[in-house]
């Protein structure tokens, strides 16, 4: 996590402040528990915060879980990739409403976007990554 904010010094001061009360990351299930019939079932779930408007991603098939590099880091980060896009891991948020504020917050800024997923504790939030490669291991 302080390497997130040692690689974008502008915007640490600005993301600190919107997530500084949030958990540790700890889960990067992304799934959650619905029932189908009478039986649970499995279902990926992913929000995608676009202003003005959000897009909800429904499953595995509109995201890829993945490792990128940054241009300015030799560290490969754990990251998804939604419709040709990378976003890296940010912040756990303990509930859809503190993810949501999360990212309503960062994606105010014109050049910030933000993705939800759904995790068995909470909602995974992921920022944008522009520069991002995919890391080949």
């Amino acid at each position: 996590m302080a390497d997130y904010f040692a690689r974008s010094p502008a915007d640490a001061a600005t993301d600190a402040d919107a997530i500084a009360k949030l958990p540790e990351i700890q889960d990067f299930n992304l799934s959650t528990t619905e029932e189908l019939n009478g039986r649970q079932r499995q279902q990926p779930v992913a929000l995608a915060i676009a202003a003005p408007q959000e897009r909800i991603l429904d499953s595995l098939n509109h995201y890829q879980p993945c490792h990128i590099q940054l241009p300015h880091t030799e560290r490969c980060f754990f990251a998804i990739s939604v419709d040709g896009e990378f976003y890296s891991l940010l912040k756990l948020a303990p509930t859809q409403e503190s993810g949501l504020t999360i990212a309503r917050h960062i994606s105010t800024k014109p050049d910030k976007k933000v993705v939800l997923t759904k995790t068995h504790q909470g909602y995974a939030v992921w920022l944008w990554e522009p520069e991002a490669q995919l890391h080949l291991e």
